[in-house]
């Protein structure tokens, strides 16, 4: 019979019949040889050993079919597998019969179709990932652009606070030394108007000096009263980051499995938004208290540019009328003393306002640190779902 005829018949049998079948095949001309040796000893004709020559072909046709329909059905799997190793989850094995080879096409075509099912789902599930990641570094970014811009204005107001700390020194020194002219005056009061107007003169460049202060700390009330916005803005965002982060752990949850490792990430990011939240409401409280503490200094300032007008006031009485020298000399030496007073007591301030902005300054720039290493997750959580999703099999 044709070799394609007798494969498709075997092709219906198990391997192990199929086996058995064409070993009987090959034992029987074995047989048949042995007879007609015995019958040619005996004197038989030469033509039964070409019949029997003849009888061995078909056995070779059915070995040769067999063996060539094992070795395309190999030679079909390896190159399924090849496909399927190229990422190509579309490959199916065609076959037919229903031997063993059948059954392990099925199983192969079982298995590459639930491959091909959970990969779309890890694809799906690594681009959610992927978005989540940008939408956290993006709001990282925002935060860390915030913070850096709040480091840059505390430093500058820590360095018109050290500023002012150095004026005030210089007007409680001058005050000192204003102080010592008026008890000089007080004591020669008897020399005359010479003296007068020197301590008018001196009045005068101390309220100028004042002056100059009060503009100083007006300029401190303004620089303050940024900071309190810049906090507002900086509690804005952490709620708006806490947010983003809680989104993330939604849909990190969503993901089951493959969305616990972005879950701890979220967690940290929501934890650095609340303690941002909390540095941002510590430094509005310390930006009011400084508030405070400068409206205390203007009003004090103010008064000081009264007694200071009320000196010189004096002092022109003083010229005017010779006679009560030393009484008015009295009274601007102890005006002089309470600005002295007064200087110092501002110089103090201004110190401990200077270390509370260096403090906030250093509170931000760990936000600032914290908000960058969020961002650096954030990008390389994004860059590793990328790679798993382009990545070739």
């Amino acid at each position: 019979m044709p070799a394609s005829l007798l494969s498709a018949v075997l092709g219906n049998y198990r391997l192990r019949h199929q086996f058995l079948f064409l070993s009987g095949l090959i034992a029987l001309p074995g047989l048949v040889t042995a007879a007609l040796v015995f019958n040619y000893t005996s004197g038989l004709s030469p033509g039964l050993w070409l019949a029997a020559a003849a009888g061995q072909l078909p056995w070779m046709i059915a070995l040769y079919a067999l063996y060539a329909g094992l070795r395309n059905g190999l030679h079909s799997l390896l190159g399924a597998q090849r496909q399927l190793a190229g990422g190509d989850f579309g490959v199916r094995l065609q076959f037919a019969g229903r031997d063993e080879l059948a059954e392990l096409c099925v199983g192969f075509n079982d298995t590459v179709r639930e491959l091909g099912r959970r990969m779309s789902q890890v694809q799906a599930s690594i681009q959610e990932v992927t978005y989540a990641a940008d939408q956290l570094h993006q709001g990282s970014g925002q935060v860390a652009d915030q913070l850096d811009l709040q480091r840059k204005s505390t430093t500058m107001m820590a360095a018109a606070i050290e500023q002012m700390s150095a004026s005030i020194l210089g007007v409680a020194g001058q005050c000192r030394e204003t102080e010592k002219i008026s008890s000089t005056t007080q004591q020669l009061s008897l020399q005359g108007q010479h003296s007068i107007d020197s301590f008018i003169a001196d009045i005068k460049q101390l309220f100028r000096e004042i002056e100059e202060l009060a503009g100083l700390m007006r300029n401190l009330e303004q620089h303050s009263q940024q900071v309190s916005q810049i906090s507002e803005m900086i509690k804005a965002i952490s709620e708006q980051t806490n947010l983003l982060a809680l989104n993330a752990a939604i849909e990190a949850a969503r993901a089951g499995e493959y969305g616990r490792g972005f879950a701890v990430v979220a967690d940290e990011v929501r934890t650095l938004a609340q303690r941002v939240r909390l540095s941002a409401e510590e430094i509005t409280g310390t930006t009011v208290a400084v508030r405070e503490q400068i409206d205390r200094a203007v009003r004090s300032i103010d008064a000081t540019q009264q007694r200071t007008e009320q000196g010189i006031d004096k002092a022109y009485s003083v010229e005017r009328v010779l006679a009560g020298i030393k009484e008015y000399a009295d009274s601007a030496l102890d005006n002089v003393s309470m600005i002295a007073a007064s200087t110092e007591q501002q110089s103090q301030v201004s110190l401990e306002i200077g270390r509370n902005v260096e403090s906030i300054a250093q509170h931000v720039e760990e936000n600032s640190k914290a908000a960058q290493e969020s961002a650096a997750i954030a990008r390389h959580l994004s860059k590793l779902a990328q790679v798993v999703v382009h990545k070739p099999a």
